[in-house]
């Protein structure tokens, strides 16, 4: 018996929600949160983090976009270690 892979399945699924922070933006918001930063600094790193995911997306033919949450916080800024 042999199995074939679907290209068109019968539902549909989309990702919606977190995705992953570059680094960039990980390092800012441990700044911020050190009180290194400002949030008038940390605004443009998040604009240009939004723009590339937003890019990623579109270039693998998403459907639905979505902006990482890259602007959501619900916990303190965790240590980066990269």
């Amino acid at each position: 018996m042999t199995s074939q892979l679907s290209r068109n399945p019968p539902f549909r699924a989309e990702h919606l929600g977190s995705l992953l922070r570059p680094k960039p933006l990980l390092e800012k918001r441990v700044a911020l949160h050190d009180g290194k930063t400002t949030s008038v600094e940390l605004k443009p790193i998040e604009d240009e983090a939004i723009k590339s995911i937003v890019k990623t997306q579109e270039e693998c033919g998403f459907h639905a976009i979505s902006d990482g949450e890259y602007r959501f916080v619900s916990f303190p800024a965790c240590r980066f270690n990269g």
